[in-house]
């Protein structure tokens, strides 16, 4: 009704105004206010509707961009609490583990406890100063990997056995943040700590194509021998994380293999895009 009452006025309006700009330049008026206004008020009726028309798609345009907008903020910041709250879940559970190896050394060796304590306290140092930091280059996740394998080198000596096969132009990609170290846990909880003669760990990283590739083998017992490392007694808390957040950095562009290996064995395989620092982004990975 209001914008009926509208369209009447405005038409009055411009009669009104065209009246006036026509007396005051001299030209003649052929026609009453009251023709002029009946023959005038189906146009400016037009132009008015397709005003508001456009007005109102506008209006409905901005509104869904807002949100769109609002909306993708909302999966960010779902995004962000989700990674966070999978980060605070895996470092409690390397700490946990970590602290009962140095408490089965206590009475045995103190002395190695202690070297064992004062590793821990470095690489705790070491894991605050990333903070929340999502990403890292495979070599400094290979450095925090290497300090963390010293710690169990402490407890199990010469039966854990570890060979690395890491390529040079993959040591400066980008990998999630201590996304080696819960897959090593792993095997290093089932396939080689409760052996009496240890095991072997195998850590590979190669650039295929346009892909980092990184495999962690075993030579355990493997994991359908084994019902706790199998996806039917479930992963644990290290590996069920770690694809939960390559899923959440990655989606559908990269993979998580976990199986046992032909020879025997465990192995798990990531992949995912090759990706420089920042500070190397210009170099191209070939």
């Amino acid at each position: 009704m209001a914008h009926v009452v509208a369209v009447f006025a405005v038409a009055a309006a411009v009669v009104a105004l065209t009246f006036l700009f026509r007396m005051a330049n001299g030209n003649p008026i052929t026609r009453t206010y009251r023709a002029e206004y009946l023959r005038s008020i189906h146009s400016i009726a037009v132009v008015y509707a397709l005003l508001i028309v456009g007005a109102y798609i506008a209006s409905a345009l901005r509104q869904a961009r807002e949100r769109e907008s609002h909306v993708a903020r909302l999966e960010v910041q779902l995004g962000e609490a989700r990674f966070a709250a999978l980060q605070s879940q895996l470092h409690p559970h390397f700490l946990f583990n970590t602290l009962h190896g140095v408490s089965s050394l206590i009475h045995e060796d103190p002395d190695a406890a202690e070297d064992m304590l004062t590793a821990l306290s470095d690489l705790l140092r070491s894991t605050l100063e990333r903070g929340d930091q999502r990403e890292a280059t495979l070599r400094d996740d290979l450095g925090f990997l290497d300090d963390y394998l010293n710690i169990h080198r402490m407890r199990l000596g010469d039966r854990l056995r570890v060979t690395m096969d890491v390529s040079p132009k993959s040591e400066d990609l980008l990998v999630p943040t201590f996304v080696i170290q819960p897959i090593v846990e792993n095997a290093i909880r089932y396939a080689i700590a409760p052996r009496r003669e240890g095991g072997q760990l195998e850590i590979a990283a190669h650039v295929v194509g346009d892909t980092l590739r990184i495999t962690i083998g075993d030579d355990g017992p493997g994991f359908h021998a084994n019902s706790e490392r199998d996806g039917r007694g479930g992963w644990g808390i290290g590996l069920a994380n770690t694809r939960a957040r390559l899923e959440q950095l990655f989606g559908d562009q990269h993979r998580f293999v976990v199986a046992d290996r032909a020879g025997g064995g465990a192995m798990v395989e990531i992949e995912i895009p090759a990706r420089r620092a920042a500070a190397a982004a210009a170099a191209p990975v070939i």
